[in-house]
């Protein structure tokens, strides 16, 4: 399974990598929502977790960009995981957010990540 973290704080990546690493899965990293868009175009990637507030280009704005490649192309629909540090259950009944199958609330726990798994 292809995995892709998109995360502006590297810190942050760097644990979630660890994290899905101790679960036995490999994963690419992004630092913003455009690197991320262009690394997804070039091998597509079956999970993806996205930041929502980064530098250059968001993770709403980069998240929207791969489901439309992902319609002219016929491609399966990745899932999109949403992480968040600054994130109020208020904005989930924003459309915007309604793209994401899921939203993690930073800090992330390694059983919020195991639980992620049961989607496929």
């Amino acid at each position: 399974m292809r995995i892709l973290i998109v995360e502006d704080y590297e810190l942050n990546a760097q644990v979630l990598s660890l994290i899905l690493k101790n679960l036995g899965y490999q994963s690419d990293i992004a630092t913003n929502g455009k690197e991320a868009v262009e690394m997804y175009i070039n091998n597509p990637y079956q999970l993806i977790f996205m930041d929502i507030r980064m530098p250059i280009m968001d993770g709403i704005e980069a998240s929207n960009l791969i489901i439309d490649f992902e319609q002219k192309n016929i491609i399966k629909k990745s899932l999109i995981i949403a992480l968040s540090a600054g994130f109020g259950f208020e904005d989930l009944a924003k459309p915007e957010y309604s793209i994401f199958d899921k939203v993690i609330l930073k800090p992330i726990s390694s059983d919020e990540i195991k639980n992620i798994f049961t989607l496929f």
